[in-house]
């Protein structure tokens, strides 16, 4: 394929309702702010197979930068673009202001809308313009751009919208994402180019098994949305083969050690590739469970008491101290790995002895019996919250992985309002105060007296069918497949 003429004809009969927009789709509509619709009858809106049509009678030379005839009537009649709804066009071309403007609006779905602005044309003015953009701060395009992107999204107050344009038409769309009003801000979708993404599945920890379920649920994802994903495990390929094989950005699923501690974030910031999930620091802390509730407590957040073991400690003065029954954990092993929920007295000096082969300090934790829930946190936002009611007595790997009688709640229906909101906050405030970015999941204790507290942070949520985030943003409407490409866009290095 080289070019958008063999493009057309490839996908041209594939409708935006069953493959959706992609950035050469972008491209093609970008195209449509150049249209001169000065010359014809323009009616309050136009369908891209009705401006085909008209743009039929033009000479050559009326052209401009419309491309040629052949991609006129392949667009035209492609099931992709023809009954796309073209409206509110604008036209600003003012000497005096050295201004050269035009805007068009697309209508891709009820909910989705795309602006497209006009690049430098062959006019004087049009070159002027570029020529201050090396320069000058607000041109008159740039403000002319706000404008019209304020005025079409009051205009149209439940759609979303994607900004672009060729040329300059890009940089005006770039200012008027930049500075409309916040709440606009989280109304313009962003398309972005991945490249070859690498999905990071498999890896060497105790939770290889649940992260090849993940990896494999994303992967089915990131493909049926024209992401060029594939499966990576570093156990099979050496990591360096990331550079080797072209790839462009990194989805880690690697759940456990290496995968979500701060070791494969390391190498990937060395390889300079992008990444989904917290940095370095931030990994390394949330999977350790030890220091991450000592940073919760430092700075105010409620966490239940602990203690941590060792061979010498005094085993029955922490039974004491804690009280009957408790949980005792390995504090850098994830999905519930050598959790032990110890009920006799005089057991955990020997609990201890099962699990002290495993990663990270061995904890004991006051048990607290009034509930189990989680939070996901998206890009600095608490999500609804999950209350976990298990058929096992806790919620270990059986009833996470394994089993179909967990129950999931969501949003919780035993929290009020209040109760859900400050959840919410708390989440947030706790991924915040290590430094978690993009996608995680806090998990929670509630008390018989209603005092949540912050259990453990999961900086590399599971992906699975059983998985708690995925269930948390269906609630808001969010599906496997968008959720999947909302973390891909956080991909970053350092």
């Amino acid at each position: 394929m080289s070019n958008i003429n063999d493009y057309l004809k490839w996908r041209g009969d594939i409708s935006l309702k069953h493959d959706e927009l992609n950035e050469i789709d972008e491209l093609i509509l970008a195209r449509y702010s150049y249209f001169p619709f000065f010359k014809i009858k323009m009616e309050l809106e136009e369908t891209i197979n009705d401006i085909s049509k008209k743009m039929s009678e033009f000479t050559d030379n009326e052209y401009n930068y419309l491309g040629d005839r052949e991609m006129n009537e392949l667009i035209g009649k492609s099931a992709r673009f023809k009954n796309l709804k073209v409206t509110d066009y604008k036209e600003c071309n003012n000497q005096e202001e050295e201004k050269q403007f035009s805007a068009i609006t697309i209508t891709i779905t009820d909910k989705l809308k795309y602006i497209s602005f006009l690049g430098t044309d062959k006019s004087i003015i049009g070159w002027k313009e570029d020529f201050y953009l090396s320069f000058k701060q607000d041109i008159p395009s740039q403000i002319e751009a706000l404008k019209y992107t304020n005025s079409i999204m009051k205009k149209y107050p439940d759609s979303k919208f994607i900004l672009g344009g060729h040329s300059k038409g890009g940089n005006v769309a770039v200012y008027a994402a930049i500075n409309t009003s916040l709440e606009n801000k989280e109304r313009i979708l962003i398309m972005q180019n991945f490249g070859k993404v690498a999905v990071l599945m498999g890896g060497f920890s105790s939770e290889r098994e649940v992260s090849l379920d993940s990896g494999a649920a994303i992967l089915a994802a990131l493909k049926s949305k024209g992401i060029d994903a594939h499966a990576f495990d570093p156990k099979e390929t050496p990591l360096s083969e990331l550079k080797t094989q072209g790839f462009q950005t990194a989805f880690n699923i690697l759940h456990g050690t290496f995968g979500e501690d701060g070791a494969i974030q390391g190498a990937l910031e060395l390889m300079g590739i992008p990444y989904t999930g917290s940095g370095v620091a931030a990994s390394a802390l949330g999977m350790d469970k030890y220091r991450c509730k000592l940073i919760w407590q430092a700075v105010g957040l409620p966490v239940p008491e602990f203690a941590v073991l060792h061979d010498d400690s005094d085993f029955d003065a922490v039974e004491e101290k804690l009280g009957l029954p408790m949980f005792v954990k390995p504090a850098a092993e994830g999905s519930s790995v050598g959790v032990v929920k110890v009920k006799e007295k005089g057991r955990l000096k020997s609990v201890y002895e099962e699990l002290k082969h495993l990663q990270g300090e061995i904890i004991a934790e006051r048990f607290i019996g009034g509930g189990e829930y989680s939070c996901p946190v998206l890009n600095g936002k608490g999500l609804p919250s999950i209350h976990i009611i298990p058929a096992t007595e806790f919620y270990d790997y059986e009833a996470k992985y394994n089993r179909d009688d967990t129950v999931y709640q969501c949003p919780s229906e035993d929290l009020s309002e209040d109760e859900e909101n400050l959840m919410r906050e708390l989440a947030v405030r706790g991924a915040q105060a290590i430094g978690a970015d993009g996608c995680s999941r806090v998990d929670f204790l509630k008390d018989t007296d209603g005092k949540l507290y912050l259990l453990e942070i999961n900086t590399l949520p599971g992906m699975t069918s059983h998985s708690l985030v995925p269930k948390s943003a269906a609630h808001t409407g969010v599906d496997f497949a968008d959720l999947c490409i909302e973390i891909l866009k956080t991909a970053h290095v350092g």
